[in-house]
């Protein structure tokens, strides 16, 4: 078994940095996109919490990140996932309101390209999400802003069919959750 190495990237040019941001990679980049942070004070000495729209791009390891486009509106807390060459960015929250709104970033030629997916049936932030083979599942999650409770209803999307549509299997067995990790491996 080889041992992980670890090594620090360059820091985002967002000086406070971003929670709940969508991240992954394409075209061979990483991007970071969206998320929250509290930019004039922190939660606790009554600060606002702001939403962006930035996509960061960082192309080599030991590059800088640069900016490399915006979403369509400030937005964070979904899901994303990478898969084949892209970022699938799922659902979100902009602190107003939740979105079902799913779409792909794609980095090629220096530029970074959005593409419309299918809408979840629902919206939601705070979920759950894994590609297992092709098929994206998203588990979880809240439908409105608070977090007061959580769903444990289960949508999934087969990525690889040419006219993909999302559909509801069976709920998560246990309780309804939010922000609860998810994975895939080996298919």
């Amino acid at each position: 078994r080889a041992a992980l190495r670890w090594s620090q990237l360059p820091p985002l040019p967002e000086p406070l940095g971003v929670a709940g941001a969508f991240a992954g990679v394409s075209g061979g980049a990483l991007l970071v996109a969206g998320g929250a942070n509290f930019p004039n004070k922190l939660p606790w000495e009554g600060g606002k919490k702001v939403w962006h729209d930035t996509v960061f791009v960082l192309e080599q390891p030991d590059g800088h990140w640069r900016k490399a486009g915006q979403l369509p509106r400030p937005v964070g807390y979904g899901v994303s996932v990478s898969h084949q060459d892209a970022v699938i960015c799922v659902g979100g929250s902009d602190g107003t309101r939740h979105y079902a709104d799913v779409f792909r970033l794609r980095w090629r030629g220096g530029q970074v390209a959005i593409e419309p997916l299918p809408a979840l049936p629902i919206a939601l932030a705070n979920m759950s999400g894994a590609v297992v083979s092709h098929t994206l599942f998203i588990a979880g999650g809240t439908e409105t802003p608070g977090e007061l409770w959580a769903t444990n209803r289960l949508f999934a999307l087969a990525l690889d069919e040419a006219k993909p549509a999302w559909r509801e299997l069976e709920p998560v067995p246990g309780p309804p959750r939010l922000l609860a990790a998810a994975a895939a491996h080996d298919g």
